[in-house]
């Protein structure tokens, strides 16, 4: 219980602006707040995001509190608001449009741990 408290406490301190900023950058949209440092300005931008929405969907399912609904949805909205035309999907990697292009075409290398230059592309 003391690690679920946690990792909750820990969530909740999560600001949706600053987890967004990459996304909102590479949809083009008016930035609201600069992005978490570390993996979230060198190449894993948005990263943090796709983790914070993974602890809110299992804190979600194994507590009922429902004070956590409104802001995991508050994310999933804000994440949906900040995809671009020319993918449905993760836009938060930097210079996503031209990977996602090179995707489409069949013509991206990819390595172990990357997609055509970007680290966790997916």
């Amino acid at each position: 219980m003391d690690a679920q408290a946690t990792a909750l406490g820990y969530l909740l301190s999560l600001d949706t602006d600053q987890l967004l900023a990459r996304l909102r950058r590479e949809a083009n949209l008016p930035q609201v707040a600069e992005s978490y440092g570390s993996w979230e300005n060198s190449g894993l931008d948005g990263h943090t995001l796709g983790h914070a929405l993974s602890g809110a969907a299992l804190m979600s399912a194994v507590t009922d509190d429902p004070g956590q609904k409104p802001w995991s949805n508050a994310w999933l909205r804000a994440s949906s608001s900040a995809r671009t035309p020319w993918t449905p999907g993760y836009g938060g990697i930097p210079d996503g449009v031209r990977l996602w292009q090179q995707v489409a075409a069949g013509q991206v290398e990819r390595g172990s741990f990357e997609l055509g230059g970007a680290w966790v592309s997916w």
